[in-house]
């Protein structure tokens, strides 16, 4: 029940923190784009998770040290193919996301809704210090005012 739970609260953060910088991106780069394309960049880029933890398969050389088999280690999801597009925001093989689906949909339909409108940062944006998860802790965005002529 446990692992369940916080598989869950997992998936809601991590959710939340890419449907929030969908917006961010909308904001960043106005103008018409698909939904999944936007999603699919911000995956890229920043996707909301930053590390995993995983054991080692066997022994490996990183960075001039040793990792021997079955010694725990963090993958920064960002830097593991930075020149590559291939998609590593929700991990691969056994370890993929089952939720990933879920996820890029929730995250388009974010950006669907929002697409026609204008939004504007209202101030600055602060991520929260959660060093597994990128995240906003606040993104104060806004609609430019409109006058009643305009309606």
């Amino acid at each position: 029940v446990q692992v369940a739970l916080l598989t869950v609260l997992a998936a809601l953060d991590t959710t939340a923190a890419l449907v929030a910088a969908c917006l961010d991106e909308l904001v960043r780069r106005p103008g018409p784009r698909h939904p999944g394309e936007v999603v699919e960049r911000v995956l890229r880029t920043r996707g909301p998770v930053r590390f995993v933890r995983r054991r080692a398969t066997g022994a490996h050389k990183l960075g001039g040290r040793t990792v021997a088999e079955g010694q725990p280690v963090l993958a920064h999801l960002r830097s593991a193919h930075p020149d590559d597009d291939i998609g590593l925001a929700f991990g691969a093989g056994p370890h993929a996301c089952p939720g990933a689906s879920i996820a890029r949909a929730v995250a388009g339909g974010a950006v669907a809704a929002a697409a026609p409108y204008q939004f504007v940062r209202t101030g600055e944006p602060m991520l929260d210090a959660s060093a597994q998860i990128a995240a906003y802790a606040l993104l104060p965005l806004g609609l430019p005012d409109i006058r009643e002529d305009q309606l």
